[in-house]
């Protein structure tokens, strides 16, 4: 009853199980037809910018929410009072805590990283995600409050400073961190 194989898509399951069609006014073939043509007709629409109503204020100059992701993205790290040994970020997870910092630049590395340690990283990715369960704490270059380590370190219940800009230069691995999550810092405690 169909011309080609791929047909079978523009049927519902009750339209292929019932013998000829289920007595509807049109047969098998006419419905197939008819909805190729609706397919091709709508493949040519263009749908409408939003859906509802508009919002009060336009993407690109942006709204309270938008500004505060950007100012956060784009915050450019300072150190605490010129301290080379404690660095400034966003509040990404709530806590504090201290602990061994481990630099780990790529997931290749991945595997020098102990349970109490502290991650530290340019940013993370879903990949990195099983990390979260070993790391006492996660700290970052780049990234802000919706970034995937903030998000993620919330989930886990871990602390997490996020967009430090220059995490992975400052600390180095071994020294012993003290990351504040409540309010964005992160300082070298010991030095090794």
């Amino acid at each position: 009853m169909l011309e080609t194989a791929a047909d079978v898509f523009y049927l519902t399951a009750d339209e292929l199980l019932a013998e000829n069609g289920g007595g509807a006014a049109l047969s098998i073939p006419e419905r197939v037809k008819e909805r190729k043509a609706e397919m091709e007709y709508f493949s040519r629409v263009n749908p409408p910018p939003v859906l509802g109503t508009m919002p009060a204020f336009e993407m690109t100059e942006g709204g309270p929410l938008i500004r505060a992701m950007l100012k956060s993205d784009m915050a450019v790290p300072t150190g605490i009072s010129d301290d080379s040994q404690a660095l400034q970020g966003q509040a990404g997870s709530p806590g504090v805590v201290r602990g061994t910092a481990k630099v780990i630049p790529t997931l290749a590395e991945a595997g020098k990283l102990q349970p109490g340690d502290i991650l530290v990283t340019k940013m993370t990715m879903p990949p990195w995600t099983p990390l979260f369960a070993t790391a006492a704490a996660v700290v970052t270059d780049y990234g802000g409050v919706l970034s995937h380590c903030a998000v993620v370190a919330r989930e886990y219940g871990i602390p997490a400073v996020v967009g430090t800009g220059r995490a992975t230069k400052t600390f180095h691995d071994g020294q012993i961190l003290e990351v504040n999550g409540d309010v964005g810092t992160v300082r070298v405690v010991t030095s090794f």
